[in-house]
């Protein structure tokens, strides 16, 4: 699976969006209101094999700026689906 994303920021709503296109045929608005911290989520909601399907991705930036932790969780029909977490860093 092969996937594209597009970011970018609406300022009339003051909210970030990161749209992802997959080579399965998927499409995902995910929307983040602006941050007040170092956490910035961004969550998406439609309908996966008829059901209610929501996504929702937390990204945490350190301090100095050269580590981020992420956790993204996917739920169907309100039942946790998948989830994921990890740490990048940069040297």
């Amino acid at each position: 699976v092969h996937e594209t994303d597009l970011f970018g920021y609406d300022p009339g709503a003051k909210r970030y969006h990161w749209f992802a296109i997959s080579s399965m045929g998927e499409t995902h608005d995910h929307v983040a209101e602006l941050p007040t911290g170092p956490t910035i989520t961004f969550a998406y909601s439609g309908v996966q094999e008829g059901q209610p399907f929501q996504e929702v991705i937390a990204m945490t930036m350190n301090e100095a700026g050269n580590k981020l932790e992420f956790a993204t969780r996917s739920l169907v029909g309100g039942e946790l689906a998948s989830k994921m977490t990890g740490t990048v860093t940069k040297k």
